[in-house]
């Protein structure tokens, strides 16, 4: 247990992050982890999935949408979470998560378990990690605003490469510490 799941310190990573926020909840599902984020004191949660599922509270909006069709028309709050996205090529994907100032990432590209694509990690290189919080079960990191392309944490290591090499989740923690460390 613990896949799609905060874990320790993660709970207080994120709670520091939506507290009192609008958050939006990209891939809700069943929208676990939406309360989960109600629970952290998020103000409100918009969960969106291609599914259509019953809200479980009232302070949950839920948008029925895929993500190309998603915040067209209107800003979006400017906390996106995202947990355990596709793992395949969804170029749309990385297209909206540029649109949220910050974004908690939860997932795992290593131990032969896929989340994303290269991609939406690619995205991702060009923000501030705000948070790096790594389990082997899944792994949080927080982005922060645009910043320099920097070195890839283990998360985002495996993530933009699981096309050519599988990582073990020691070994790609191991593989970015010496790139970031090389800098």
């Amino acid at each position: 247990m613990g896949f799609g799941k905060l874990l320790g310190k993660q709970e207080a990573a994120v709670k520091a992050l939506v507290e009192g926020k609008d958050v939006c909840d990209i891939g809700a599902g069943d929208m676990e982890l939406s309360i989960k984020l109600l629970e952290l004191g998020a103000k409100k949660v918009i969960a969106v999935d291609k599914e259509d599922y019953p809200v479980p509270d009232e302070r949950i909006v839920f948008i029925r949408a895929y993500y190309k069709d998603l915040w067209r028309h209107t800003k979006p709050p400017r906390i996106a979470f995202v947990s355990w996205p596709i793992n395949r090529n969804e170029p749309s994907l990385a297209k909206l998560v540029a649109r949220f100032p910050f974004i908690a990432y939860l997932g795992k590209n290593t131990d032969m378990t896929s989340c994303a694509s290269p991609g939406f990690f690619q995205e991702l290189m060009h923000r501030e990690v705000m948070a790096y919080l790594p389990n082997k079960k899944n792994v949080l990191i927080i982005y922060g605003p645009n910043a320099a392309v920097r070195e890839p944490y283990g998360e985002e290591l495996a993530g933009l490469t699981v096309d050519e090499h599988a990582f073990e989740y020691e070994e790609a923690e191991r593989a970015s510490e010496k790139l970031r460390s090389a800098k």
